[in-house]
């Protein structure tokens, strides 16, 4: 049979491939369960450690039939996944416990002897057909292998900590996607940075520059340059109504640990000052967003800046005062003295560290 780290770098290296991760415990796991198919031998590592079992396998199972099969993964699936319903395992582990299993004998299809995959038929499938070409176990043909093996599994792994093959992809192709996919993934717990090279819709001046996200607004982003303008970055394909700036390209990458907070505030003829005074208050390290409507009593007398060359985060309509991300300490200065009903949305956003 293959040697015990031939089964383990397989294991590893398909779950880390198949499920594009560099978790060392999803990993981990992955690679144990490649070894669990050798059981039906007492003289395997999975069949010393598990020996009762082993034994009892082995007096009545020919080696390399019923345990490396694909009944033998179905069976563990079915172990398995009901165990995520119950809120035993994590679907991760779970996957990776099927995959490990399944890549621990189907690397075995390439011994000399071959497993019998469709069991409980007694054919025996083997790869390739001509036995000399078959592997023999410590042969210089597998340390070969194995040296290959690992090549390719620290390969993988190093794409996979870095954001997974389509982000390496949508990185060289600079497309919102790989923006979206790296929210999706890390913008929980990370600062977001993108690099953008595209056009201001104002002017049609040039733009070479790297903003914070804010919001991701389904493929268009609301960023934040290192002067603190605002802008909302859209791509030609995503173009939408209020985009400053059209992104020709775009690459993101991680910033500093984060926490995003989102509030949502109700008024009912309430002093808006005091109401947000306090968020600011609390939260005096953060970035604080605001976005949704508010009727104040009187907006006569407001007076809104107008935004050149930025995103236009607060407008009047009549007695109506709406938000689209707007710092907190615009909105208190334009507002602040009012009354007024409505909802808001406050982001807040506190790098840590700072």
């Amino acid at each position: 049979m293959p040697l015990a780290p031939t089964h383990l770098i397989c294991g590893s290296l398909s779950v880390s491939l198949l499920l594009q991760t560099a978790n060392p415990i999803v990993i981990t796991v992955g690679a144990i369960a490649s070894l669990l198919p050798d059981i039906d031998s007492s003289q395997s590592w999975s069949g010393r450690m598990l020996s009762p079992v082993s034994y009892f396998l082995e007096r009545r199972l020919p080696h390399r039939s019923c345990t490396h099969s694909v009944l033998a993964s179905l069976i563990v699936a079915c172990i398995t996944y009901p165990m995520v319903l119950l809120h035993i395992l994590p679907i991760s582990i779970a996957h990776s416990i099927v995959i490990g299993y399944s890549s621990g004998w189907f690397v075995d299809l390439f011994s000399k002897q071959g497993v019998q995959a469709t069991f409980p038929s007694r054919i025996r499938w083997v790869v390739p057909a001509n036995r000399d070409l078959r592997l023999a176990t410590g042969s210089t043909a597998e340390y070969s292998l194995l040296t290959v093996l690992i090549a390719i599994t620290l390969i993988v792994f190093y794409i996979n900590s870095s954001g997974g093959i389509m982000t390496h992809v949508n990185e060289a192709l600079g497309t919102s996607d790989g923006i979206v996919d790296l929210v999706r993934d890390n913008g929980a717990e990370n600062q977001i940075l993108i690099s953008v090279e595209g056009v201001k819709t104002n002017d049609n001046g040039r733009v070479k520059a790297e903003y914070e996200l804010i919001e991701n607004q389904n493929k268009s982003f609301i960023v934040r340059s290192s002067s603190g303008v605002l802008q909302k970055l859209c791509s030609d394909s995503t173009l939408s109504l209020g985009c400053t700036i059209t992104a020709e390209r775009m690459v993101g990458r991680l910033g500093k640990k984060s926490v995003t907070e989102v509030q949502d505030i109700l008024l009912s003829d309430d002093p808006i000052g005091e109401k947000l005074n306090n968020v600011k208050a609390n939260h005096q390290d953060a970035q604080i967003y605001l976005s949704g409507k508010v009727q104040v009593d009187d907006s006569k007398d407001l007076a809104i800046s107008p935004h050149t060359g930025g995103l236009v985060t607060l407008k009047k309509s009549g007695s109506d005062i709406e938000f689209e991300d707007c710092p907190i300490s615009e909105a208190i200065n334009v507002i602040g003295d009012e009354y007024g009903t409505g909802s808001v949305n406050i982001r807040i956003i506190t790098l840590k560290g700072s």
